[in-house]
């Protein structure tokens, strides 16, 4: 069944933007930022939710609505995460960044714009919802993740980084030279280990544990299995994204968050 989309703008009062579905829908909420730029996000609940997961999407950044067979892992484990007790966020590009496949440029990951971007949806979760807050992203996502967890002043409880940028282009900073040695939260890392996409090795998964040296609780995760259908291996459909066994890596994330939220 294709799931229900509502577009709800800024003007619509703050408690039907966060209540006004029913449990288990799925509504899409459009924030301002950087003055008239709109920020767009979906959001998802379970009646009675332990956290709030901040999800990011790979590549552009521009989930596919409705969900289809190849989305990114993000998009298509969205109601997997619900159904594990969270409310979850699904960010989107803002409409200012579409030059890169449609969405962001890695590159702007890493900027301060996108910090305020991420931190104008952090407001809204610390107004409308009074529970943990958790960063999670994979492949390109991952820049995102590790640039917000390392800069912003919001409170954030943990973050998870799958399928980490840690081996991009010359010109790009890898995700562990972010700093994430200063980060003493939780953080997990998760990778496939016939992961083939040049920007993201297994090894990277490893790596990242290794730099995050104040972390309250460091862990490496390294899966087997899956399918490779995709052709290109930075795609979805691939061992980059758990094509196959999405349901089995949000599983050990969501036992991981429940561990560290308690």
């Amino acid at each position: 069944m294709m799931p229900r989309f509502i577009l709800i703008w800024t003007m619509i009062s703050p408690f039907f933007l966060c209540w006004g579905a029913k449990a288990n829908d799925t509504v899409v909420v459009e924030l301002k930022t950087r003055g008239n730029v709109n920020l767009p996000f979906l959001f998802s609940k379970n009646p009675n939710p332990i956290a709030v997961l901040l999800l990011f999407e790979g590549g552009p950044g521009m989930p596919s609505f409705p969900f289809q067979q190849r989305s990114g892992f993000m998009t298509k484990s969205l109601k997997i995460f619900v159904k594990h007790g969270f409310n979850v966020i699904l960010l989107q590009a803002p409409d200012d960044q579409r030059d890169f496949r449609g969405g962001m440029h890695p590159n702007y990951r890493e900027t301060k714009e996108h910090l305020m971007d991420v931190e104008k949806i952090i407001s809204w979760v610390e107004a409308h919802i009074d529970l943990p807050l958790w960063l999670l992203g994979i492949s390109l996502g991952t820049r995102s993740v590790a640039n917000v967890a390392i800069k912003t002043t919001k409170k954030i409880k943990g973050i998870v980084l799958l399928s980490s940028s840690t081996n991009p282009p010359k010109q790009t900073k890898s995700v562990q030279n972010f700093g994430l040695e200063l980060l003493k939260i939780p953080v997990l890392t998760i990778a496939h280990n016939n992961d083939i996409c040049p920007g993201t090795p297994p090894l990277g998964a490893k790596i990242i544990i290794e730099k995050a040296v104040s972390s309250k609780k460091a862990v490496a995760r390294i899966f087997f299995g899956g399918k490779q259908v995709g052709l290109n291996p930075c795609r979805p459909m691939t061992h980059h994204t758990f094509f196959g066994i999405e349901k089995k890596v949000v599983a050990v994330i969501a036992k991981f968050i429940k561990e560290q939220t308690k």
